[in-house]
């Protein structure tokens, strides 16, 4: 019996190496160095929820290529609003910051060079008051593509572009459109590129 229960102990452990760690491949690979984990794109994306990132957008028009013209633009209300998760069963789940019943943010205490430091807490279940389940998400990694759908009832625009700069903290979004304008004299097709910033106000652990 003892045999057969080291037998048993030593297969467990062969099992649990040769699998490493028994992590979710869709979620992590190894990172090469021989011990650790990175996220993959998948990972990055449902690492936990989104919102905006920085004080404005950037808006850009381009010609055959060339940048023509750049500019800062101040987020609406609603995007400033908004905190949306993509979930690994493709389904959106969303809220808004004004329906916490507290502030989620801890405002600390200056350092000795006069810093203060601002630290966003998950908040618990009974901190948001509504959530929102109707919204869809899809991606494809080929050509980093990503659609994000709200549902209809909430008047929330549909997200459609790609992603650019993907991280486990943050990613920029980039949505393109295009346009006849006057440039240098005569009607061309100009092109419009709108990037918007997301970061992970708090993360998930897989």
């Amino acid at each position: 019996m003892r045999w057969q229960t080291s037998y048993i102990a030593i297969l467990l452990c062969l099992l649990c190496h040769s699998c490493g760690g028994c992590y979710d491949h869709r979620l992590m690979v190894p990172d090469g160095g021989g011990g650790g984990h990175i996220l993959t794109p998948f990972g990055c994306l449902v690492y936990g929820p989104w919102e905006i990132g920085h004080d404005i957008y950037n808006k850009a028009v381009y010609w055959e290529g060339k940048e023509i013209s750049s500019a800062g633009v101040d987020y609406s209300p609603l995007q400033q609003d908004l905190v949306f998760e993509l979930l690994q069963d493709g389904s959106v789940q969303f809220w808004f910051k004004h329906d916490y019943d507290s502030s989620l943010t801890t405002r600390t205490s200056p350092d000795a060079s006069g810093v203060r430091s601002i630290t966003n807490e998950r908040p618990a279940d009974s901190d948001i008051k509504k959530v929102y389940k109707t919204g869809t998400w899809k991606v494809d990694f080929r050509d980093s593509s990503l659609t994000i759908d709200f549902g209809k009832e909430n008047g929330i625009p549909l997200l459609k572009g790609k992603y650019k700069n993907l991280t486990s903290t943050y990613f920029d979004f980039q949505e393109i459109s295009y346009f006849d304008s006057t440039y240098l004299g005569n009607k061309k097709r100009l092109q419009m590129a709108i990037t918007t910033y997301y970061t992970h106000p708090w993360i998930n652990k897989f």
